[in-house]
């Protein structure tokens, strides 16, 4: 499998300018040795229906990314287990919804795949795909 080392990384220093400047906002935290076969890749990969860019583009959400091991005492400090940090001798994905600086969701009890990321997205904001998948009365006539 093909391994990438070239997306948009932020540096995690920017957090509290981006918690002051985005009431809502999502934090994927990456590992290195995350494949282009994995189902959540990071963004900027030109991944076709790349499920975090369609969430982004799609709903105008804001998703920042740093390495999980430029994060580990952040995420520990999160409440998450040393082993959902570092497992089997790699360091593994994180993904987090932030309301300014609150975390309001994590993938620590959920998959770390595409319906965990969006159970997370709509525990952070509710109602966010309500005029998604909503039928207006009106087109049901």
């Amino acid at each position: 499998m093909a391994s990438w080392t070239e997306f948009e990384i932020t540096s995690f220093s920017e957090f509290e300018r981006i918690a002051q400047e985005n009431e809502y906002f999502f934090w994927y935290f990456v590992g290195r040795h995350q494949t282009l076969a994995d189902s959540v890749t990071p963004i900027g990969l030109k991944k076709p229906n790349h499920p975090l860019e369609s969430l982004r583009d799609d709903f105008g959400i804001k998703i920042f990314q740093s390495f999980t091991e430029d994060s580990y005492d952040f995420l520990i400090g999160l409440g998450y287990p040393t082993r959902k940090v570092w497992d089997k001798g790699l360091y593994a994905p994180a993904f987090v919804g932030f309301n300014r600086r609150r975390a309001v969701a994590t993938n620590i009890d959920k998959c770390f795949c595409v319906r965990g990321i969006t159970d997370i997205v709509y525990e952070t904001i509710p109602g966010i795909f309500d005029s998604f998948l909503s039928v207006e009365e009106e087109d049901l006539k």
